[in-house]
């Protein structure tokens, strides 16, 4: 679904006018916007180009319900990042990432920026913006998670790392 919103400036608010785009945007997840600035007769406007499905319409299980308990921690932590990101962006947080993107990021566990145009909505805009962040915090949350002392199985002994000052232990066993 396409839609055309041109939002002007209110003098008295100091900010764009957002209400009617935010009530439509309600039941909608948000698959590619394109902003243009200009201004007429002196007043500025924002005119936004949005591509949008109904909520309802949308696929099930790549939301953040089907994230793994593990995953659940990285999904909140991006959200408080987006969160900030929009709050200094002066926007709604949807218009840096929905949930469901933060979601299939995670469930795709994209770690470069050229792999999150395989997630659906997220357009060249978000990706070239937010994408080495958002690929970043994937990244340290895998390395993390995946450490092998945090992974090790618990009846093996872990290995000793050799320290670079001393010659190499040798092994009882062998001679």
């Amino acid at each position: 679904m396409y839609k055309v919103f041109t939002v002007p400036w209110d003098e008295k608010t100091e900010s764009f006018d957002q209400e009617a785009l935010d009530q439509y945007l309600l039941n909608k997840k948000v698959l590619r916007v394109e902003p243009v600035f200009f201004q007429q007769g002196g007043k500025p406007y924002w005119t936004l180009f949005l591509e949008t499905e109904n909520v309802n319409d949308i696929p099930a299980g790549m939301d953040e319900k089907s994230l793994t308990p593990s995953e659940r921690k990285l999904f909140e932590k991006m959200r408080e990042w987006r969160k900030q990101q929009a709050k200094e962006d002066g926007v709604a947080p949807y218009v840096v990432a929905s949930n469901k993107h933060l979601a299939e990021i995670i469930r795709r566990r994209c770690k470069k920026p050229n792999e999150l145009s395989n997630v659906t909505g997220l357009g060249h805009n978000r990706i070239s913006r937010f994408g080495e962040h958002l690929c970043q915090m994937v990244r340290v949350f895998f390395q993390e998670t995946q450490d092998p002392k945090k992974t090790q199985d618990p009846g093996k002994t872990p290995e000793k790392k050799q320290d670079p000052g001393k010659a190499p232990e040798k092994d009882p066993e062998t001679k």
